[in-house]
């Protein structure tokens, strides 16, 4: 792997603000696709774990990336090590009812969570990370991001001619035709599929819907439309480091206040605005457990869409970062934007002919 080397984490951090935007527009611009249109060009700092990475988030196209520098000799995966305070680590030390009552679970059935954490989360290893520009959010399989439209004016923003395509059946959705008695008891839905035509999700950090075009396809198919569009899917090393963060931790949650709103029951649309705050890269990661993210093997599913087991260790483990589910899909699969997601990336490093 080669890049240049004003891009890797140690160079790009001793630089300052003037310096960064002069790299942005000699080595960083230059690798961006020309059908994709740069705007909202921003510098900002984030921080995750008291960990602070200042960097360039931008929107391709009306979608939100970030860049991340490159990063050598970084060591992923994850050993408990026979850890038997895993449990009250995961919980960030609260809950010691729910702690107990998972270790009274392991005495009677005999179940060693360590072995099990272990089994499921990857081998520990050195890898070279490239410099990426990367999507903020992971976005719905077999779909494509056409604007946002409010749930209360029904404004839309984005791209009018394919919108209009759809309007007529997104405005019954959500904004049907009802008589008091039935308006009473209405409630706009979280999400809402209309096979081969639209999608839409509700998106917690605007309190928008996200307006999607859907066209079933299998993980082939999505790649192929990907690709087509100047972006890659990660990596599996790619995906733990820039979820991660480059942190050595098997969480990346820091408060009992996430803690809590992921093991509660509550509405799941103000969980995820507790929970799916940016990491130390300025990234958002999907906490409601409904979907898989893809990778750029088939065989390498990150998070879940498994359904609750009411086993803390079980249902938490696979927000983990160093997680992995063991699951994969068909290259016929013809895969859903409620189950599957991806995060799209452009890789900076230097292609050599």
């Amino acid at each position: 792997m080669d890049f240049f080397p004003e891009l890797e984490s140690t160079y790009w951090k001793q630089t300052n603000d003037q310096e960064k935007y002069e790299l942005f527009e000699l080595k960083i611009k230059p690798k961006i696709p020309k059908d994709l249109t740069v705007s909202q060009l921003q510098l900002k700092t984030f921080e995750m774990s008291g960990i602070k990475q200042r960097s360039f988030q931008f929107l391709l196209n009306q979608e939100t990336f970030t860049f991340i520098p490159a990063a050598r000799s970084v060591i992923l995966g994850w050993d408990n090590g026979g850890n038997d305070e895993i449990l009250r680590e995961v919980l960030l030390n609260a809950y010691d009812d729910l702690v107990e009552s998972a270790e009274r679970e392991k005495r009677i059935s005999g179940q060693n969570f360590n072995d099990w954490i272990n089994e499921h989360t990857t081998n520990l290893r050195k890898v070279n990370i490239p410099p990426m520009i990367v999507s903020k959010y992971a976005s719905p399989a077999s779909a494509s991001f056409l604007g946002t439209i409010d749930p209360i004016t029904g404004t839309f923003k984005g791209n009018q001619e394919l919108f209009s395509l759809y309007q007529p059946q997104i405005r019954d959705v959500l904004f049907p035709k009802l008589s008091f008695a039935e308006s009473l008891s209405f409630r706009q839905p979280d999400t809402y599929l209309f096979k081969g035509g639209f999608y839409l999700e509700l998106f917690p950090f605007t309190e928008k819907y996200r307006v999607y075009a859907h066209q079933p396809m299998t993980m082939v198919d999505n790649i192929s439309q990907i690709n087509r569009s100047g972006f890659q899917l990660l990596s599996e090393n790619e995906w733990e480091y820039v979820v991660g963060a480059g942190c050595r931790k098997l969480f990346r949650f820091d408060t009992q206040q996430e803690v809590a709103a992921l093991l509660s029951q509550d509405n799941l649309y103000q969980k995820t605005k507790i929970t799916e705050v940016e990491n130390m890269f300025g990234l958002v990661i999907d906490t409601t457990g409904r979907r898989f993210e893809l990778t750029n093997n088939p065989f390498c599913l990150k998070l879940t869409s498994e359904k609750s087991s009411g086993n803390i260790v079980r249902d938490i483990l696979p927000l983990a970062t160093y997680y992995q589910s063991h699951q994969s899909v068909s290259m016929t699969e013809l895969l859903l934007p409620e189950r599957f997601s991806y995060r799209k990336m452009i890789n900076l490093a230097i292609k050599h002919d």
